[in-house]
């Protein structure tokens, strides 16, 4: 009996399907092999137990597919003492790379130079330059940024400038002109900053809000004024004065600059004012000499809800002792100790510079007293220039100090250790 055409055809496709099942599984062993479920798909752990229950020759494929790339896992595990603060850690774990015998790639040595910086180990980060050289990758952008940063910061500017002028022209991205940048401003070089911030300009690259945090800084004197609002135009074109950050550099520079109206004025068309931008402006009304201005802006401060720090109050304690506002100080006092800054050694100086100004030498000695480190600041605080009864006491046992005596020559006060020699005779 023949078969039919209809038998024929059901027997041809089920051949089929058993040869295609064969060569699938010959040419995919783990997908086989390996007891999928649809619970496992979802569960990342059912799946690797389960690639560990493979036969031989799947684990073999899976450690091929997966086989770790060593030099990553000492990147990582450099990065993360960096993170953690363990720069020596971290520098005894890349010798401990080195000799292993792995090699290490551009993203290995940014952490041991930054741990060297840290440390200041100048030697020791010479040799790894020296090594970052040897392999070729000193002017990989992230090595090159690290270099320049490490010599700016050790103050060898020059040999920073020498490392940043030999690398190509296409190296030169906005993270290593950056780092230059900052260098130069970081060692008060207003010149060399502006130069290199017109070279990155002509070069066409790009700015960003390290560029300004970087270039803004050098700005100091009356005579930058000019160079500080031509940064600040282009802050606003380029839309990096939104940055807080960078808007609260620029107050900065106004008040450096000695141009308090500026500073105001930007003060006031800042939308979102943090600490750090209500500290700014109380800190330059406060060098300025403008005391005034220093209590009405801590009180629209406190209406605002913006609590203090201790930057905070020491302007406004010098202030309080410039207009002999003892009432207020005394308020200040109050809030140090509710925020826990009542061991400050700057703003205990200062409260006690605050009422010996104002008159009230029994506070200010009880608080003189109390202090366990007396530092010369504490003294001159202390003293001041109108000498009185209570004071010679205190005059005549600064005296039996010699050390405290001769620091007090070389740098605080003139008057009090002219009052002090004539005390103690």
């Amino acid at each position: 009996m023949k078969p039919s055409f209809s038998s024929m055809l059901c027997a041809l496709i089920k051949f089929s399907k058993r040869r295609a099942l064969s060569n699938f599984k010959s040419k995919n062993p783990l997908k086989m092999q390996m007891p999928f479920s649809s619970t496992m798909s979802r569960n990342p752990s059912a799946t690797i137990l389960a690639l560990s229950n493979t036969s031989t020759s799947s684990s073999a494929l899976h450690s091929q597919i997966t086989k770790p790339n060593k030099t990553q896992i000492w990147n990582i595990q450099m990065r993360e003492l960096a993170k953690q603060g363990l720069y020596q850690q971290g520098i005894n774990l890349c010798r401990q790379m080195l000799r292993s015998g792995t090699t290490p790639n551009a993203s290995s040595f940014p952490f041991p130079l930054k741990s060297c910086t840290i440390l200041s180990l100048p030697l020791l980060g010479k040799q790894i330059h020296g090594q970052t050289v040897k392999m070729g990758l000193e002017h990989h952008p992230l090595v090159l940024t690290s270099l320049v940063s490490m010599y700016s910061k050790w103050y060898e500017i020059g040999s920073a400038s020498k490392v940043f002028g030999k690398s190509p022209l296409w190296v030169r991205d906005t993270i290593c002109y950056n780092s230059l940048l900052a260098g130069y401003s970081y060692n008060s070089m207003f010149c060399e900053t502006v130069s290199l911030f017109c070279e990155m300009r002509g070069a066409g690259v790009s700015l960003n809000s390290v560029t300004m945090l970087g270039l803004i800084p050098v700005f100091t004197q009356p005579e930058h004024l000019c160079f500080g609002m031509s940064v600040h135009g282009c802050s606003v074109k380029f839309g990096l004065d939104y940055d807080m950050s960078v808007a609260n550099c620029l107050l900065s520079m106004y008040v450096r600059c000695g141009s308090v109206e500026l500073a105001r004025k930007l003060f006031d068309g800042m939308s979102d004012k943090g600490l750090i931008t209500w500290n700014a402006m109380i800190s330059g009304y406060a060098q300025n000499g403008l005391a005034n201005e220093v209590l009405d802006l801590y009180r629209e401060m406190k209406v605002c809800g913006v609590c203090p720090d201790e930057v905070t109050l020491l302007g406004v304690l010098s202030s309080c002792a410039h207009l002999g506002a003892q009432s207020i100080g005394r308020e200040v006092e109050e809030r140090m100790a509710l925020g826990g800054f009542g061991s400050n050694p700057f703003l205990q100086n200062s409260l006690i510079n605050m009422y010996a100004r104002c008159g009230n030498l029994l506070k200010a000695r009880a608080l003189f007293d109390d202090m366990p480190a007396k530092s010369i600041i504490t003294w001159t605080a202390i003293i001041g220039e109108r000498i009185n009864g209570c004071q010679k006491q205190l005059l005549g046992q600064l005296a039996d100090d010699q050390h405290l005596l001769a620091e007090l020559n070389h740098g605080a006060s003139k008057k009090v250790y002219k009052a002090t020699n004539k005390a103690a005779n």
